[in-house]
């Protein structure tokens, strides 16, 4: 894994990144484009803000989003998400686990649901 890649910050002063992976094969990026950043930067943004305004220390001990993965669906999750993680200042997970991010809104309770019988994840 390599270092993140900066893409904007929140409304509330937090950075939101993109991290590179890598895969048997090689490196592969999330595509960094304008319809990227309108779209799921976007719903990353409303997610944490939304979950950060209920849950103050979240907020507080979050000093970057990391965006994981594009739009996808999994067998554990069928609803289409992105995988993201807050970090600390010491790179460490401030939740438990990645939370999932669905692309629809209105499909994000039903992703939350599923994440949280395979893991127990906020989002």
């Amino acid at each position: 894994m390599s270092n993140p890649q900066f893409v904007r910050m929140t409304v509330s002063g937090v950075g939101i990144y993109v991290r590179i992976h890598s895969q048997a094969k090689g490196f592969y990026r999330l595509p960094i484009r304008q319809e990227f950043l309108e779209g799921l930067g976007t719903r990353v943004e409303d997610e944490f803000e939304g979950y950060a305004s209920k849950h103050p220390l979240v907020r507080e001990k979050t000093a970057r989003i990391i965006i994981e993965s594009n739009w996808h669906k999994s067998p554990e999750d069928p609803v289409k998400h992105s995988t993201v993680s807050c970090e600390d200042v010491n790179e460490s997970f401030v939740e438990n686990e990645p939370m999932h991010v669905a692309e629809d809104p209105s499909e994000q309770s039903k992703s939350d649901a599923n994440k949280k019988t395979q893991a127990g994840a906020k989002w």
